[in-house]
């Protein structure tokens, strides 16, 4: 006689053994996995064997871990990214505030002199150094120095002190007024 079906692999006999029943909680979920496993173009039983190996397997690589893991370095890196965000705003503050004392003391310094200012050496490096494309001096122009020297508008008493300066350089011959600006003729 002829077997029917296909060749047996040894399956057969241990059928009963391998069996594991799942009991659901409701038809509605039991559908569910029946739609789940027809687009997957899967009997249910190949579905829930698949995800559930996928689910137990270790992970590949030391990199990889579990979605549990992975949730809390999330929430952890999203503290220290929270937590760098206030130290850079304090640090601003800081920087603003230490820029604002700076700016200050220079001008005090200048003021100070009796008139004779001790130039900011940024001051005579930005005109020193200020060269046009054929290689010579250029004009620098005020907006320029005061954006060099991060000084606004508002700093009245840093504005006195960068006059003071310029005046200085000009009276020692270093810088000569030319249109809106100055011109490096220092040596």
């Amino acid at each position: 006689m002829g077997s029917r079906g296909p060749p047996d692999l040894g399956k057969t006999k241990t059928i009963k053994q391998r069996r594991i029943d799942v009991y659901l909680p409701t038809l509605e979920a039991k559908e569910r996995w029946g739609e789940a496993a027809a687009k997957r173009r899967q009997k249910v039983s190949e579905m829930v064997f698949e995800l559930v190996e996928t689910a137990l397997a270790p992970p590949v690589g030391a990199d990889q871990a579990t979605p549990q893991q992975l949730v809390e370095e999330l929430e952890d890196l999203r503290a220290d990214l929270e937590a760098q965000r206030r130290r850079i705003e304090e640090l601003t503050l800081l920087k603003e505030s230490l820029e604002q004392e700076l700016a200050t003391y220079r001008a005090q310094a200048v003021a100070d002199t009796g008139g004779v200012p001790k130039l900011d050496s940024r001051l005579v490096r930005l005109f020193s150094e200020a060269r046009g494309r054929d290689g010579r001096h250029r004009v620098v122009e005020a907006p320029e120095v005061r954006k060099a020297l991060r000084i606004t508008a508002r700093d009245e008493d840093q504005g006195k002190a960068l006059n003071l300066s310029l005046e200085a350089m000009e009276l020692h011959g270093w810088i000569k007024r030319a249109g809106k600006g100055w011109v490096w003729h220092g040596k």
